[in-house]
């Protein structure tokens, strides 16, 4: 849903996993594991499909990947994957900020756009 763009069910899944307790640590864990790939696949050298491959994406979720891609720039991944460290800070007390909250800012993003069209 995050990787489709659809903001929506985006911020409807992460209330429900919040209202669940599940642990932010594995939600975050998820999403930095998919930022990277983008982040990765963002960079150049190659086709698209061809870096993707290479980070490691399985098969059925290329297309997923190349649709996100297609709205964010290299650096606004990098800037969402920033944004994680904060979200992994508050969810361990450290930092001063409601880390599910953050999450659903930092998902909510991903699912958007950040290329100007």
């Amino acid at each position: 849903m995050v990787l489709a763009g659809d903001r929506s069910r985006t911020v409807r899944v992460i209330n429900g996993l919040r209202a669940e307790d599940v642990a932010i640590q594995v939600v975050l864990w998820a999403l930095v594991k998919d930022l990277r790939l983008l982040v990765l696949a963002a960079g150049e050298g190659g086709s698209v499909d061809m870096r993707l491959k290479r980070s490691g994406v399985w098969q059925n979720r290329i297309q997923l990947f190349k649709q996100c891609l297609s709205r964010h720039t290299e650096r606004a991944l990098q800037t969402l994957l920033k944004r994680c460290s904060l979200i992994d800070a508050a969810g361990k007390g450290v930092a001063d900020a409601d880390p599910w909250q953050e999450l659903e800012t930092v998902c909510f993003r991903l699912a958007g756009s950040s290329k100007r069209r």
